[in-house]
């Protein structure tokens, strides 16, 4: 792990994750435990529980995977005109077939569901994603606090210094197939939370674009995540309605280079243009009005459920 991503977990997160034991919590528990074994007091089982769940659950993910990996074959092992049927059905059709190359991905016997493996900062397996071809449902093996994220393959060259975040694999295969500038990383667990285990995989990354759609809840966890990830590195594709997320901005034959390119800072103090400033209102008003119609909405059921 790099040491500032270590320093960063410790000091300004007060969590700490090892990488040999896999296990991981808040700092504050670990300095506890150190100061009973310092003084040669037995520590609670209780204080234990916790931690071997979290490992527990990695655990059966990984066996899980092993088992996938036994029973389905690698996905960049389809012939070029399946490929392009899973493709098609994803709504990713402009997508080349060797954009499987990148992943190290599993498909079942009938080509309906997907399998990504998620990787931990240090490179080993710690869950996995499922995306059903036909619905595009995506789920998370462990459901809750997978230390893993899913990434492209890197090329040859440089270590790249910019990443760009996303929800979904759907996301991440739109992405990975325009050669963007920038590593793409889908996050475990889309929107609905980002463990801190994960953190330490994005350390060394010195600039984040944020791309998660342009509905109302992505504006709010863009910049609930953004206090995690530090503001200051934090740039954000505004939620407007000609931006939306990256698999339907290429359904649209939009530039997603070009939309990744515009994004802005979502550190407040650092918009300093009125450019900038416009955007961040006008993604506001935008917002708005969806919360305006789904208000009315609303009411009106209200009201005539109770007429």
């Amino acid at each position: 792990m790099d040491s500032r991503a270590c320093e960063r977990c410790i000091t300004t997160l007060r969590f700490f994750v090892c990488p040999h034991c896999r296990h991981a919590g808040k700092w504050d528990d670990l300095e506890k435990m150190l100061n009973l074994i310092k003084n040669n007091k037995p520590i609670p089982p209780k204080c234990l529980v916790p931690l071997k769940e979290e490992t527990k659950l990695e655990q059966e993910a990984v066996k899980s995977w092993q088992q996938l990996k036994k029973t389905f074959k690698p996905l960049t092992s389809l012939a070029e005109d399946d490929l392009k049927i899973i493709f098609n059905s994803l709504k990713l059709q402009t997508l080349s077939p060797a954009v499987a190359a990148q992943f190290d991905a599993l498909v079942d016997e009938s080509g309906s569901t997907l399998y990504f493996p998620l990787h931990s900062v240090e490179g080993q397996l710690a869950g996995y994603k499922v995306l059903h071809v036909v619905s595009g449902q995506e789920e998370t093996v462990p459901a809750t606090n997978c230390a893993g994220i899913l990434a492209p393959r890197p090329g040859k060259g440089p270590r790249q210094q910019v990443a760009v975040l996303v929800p979904s694999v759907a996301d991440t295969l739109a992405l990975a197939g325009q050669k963007t500038a920038a590593q793409v990383v889908c996050l475990p667990h889309g929107l609905s939370h980002l463990p801190q285990q994960v953190l330490p995989s994005l350390e060394q990354y010195s600039k984040l674009v944020l791309w998660f759609g342009n509905d109302i809840s992505s504006w709010d966890t863009s910049r609930n995540f953004a206090k995690k990830l530090d503001e200051k590195r934090c740039f954000l594709v505004r939620p407007m309605e000609k931006q939306p997320s990256p698999h339907v901005a290429l359904f649209h034959g939009q530039d997603l280079r070009a939309i990744v390119s515009q994004a802005q800072p979502i550190w407040h103090q650092a918009i300093t243009t009125f450019a900038s400033l416009r955007e961040d209102v006008l993604s506001e008003l935008q917002n708005i009005e969806k919360v305006r119609f789904t208000s009315e909405l609303l009411l009106t059921i209200m009201y005539f459920a109770h007429g």
